[in-house]
């Protein structure tokens, strides 16, 4: 049992730390697009909306195939881009 609240804790952490990723990005978002409040705002739901939707797919693709197939496919580079942002050439 401690080792699924490990697994849980982890989970909500990553859960936390892309937000928070979103969240820190804003700033430098609101100046490269010109966008206004109103708009930004539309970014953070954006962010939220495809997360949940990709977050039903992954389940859904884990009740048709099984816990292990699926496994492999969350390790996908949506989960490496944000550790590549700081690697992009400024400017």
């Amino acid at each position: 049992m401690p080792v699924v609240l490990a697994l849980l804790c982890a989970a909500q952490f990553m859960v936390v730390l892309d937000v928070s990723v979103v969240n820190v990005a804003l700033p430098s978002i609101q100046h490269a697009l010109a966008f206004d409040a109103r708009h930004l705002a539309w970014v953070g739901n954006a962010y939220a909306l495809s997360f949940g939707a990709l977050l039903l797919l992954g389940a859904r693709l884990a009740d048709l195939y099984g816990h292990r197939r699926p496994r492999a496919w969350r390790c996908s580079p949506p989960r490496a881009w944000p550790a590549g942002w700081p690697m992009r050439p400024a400017g």
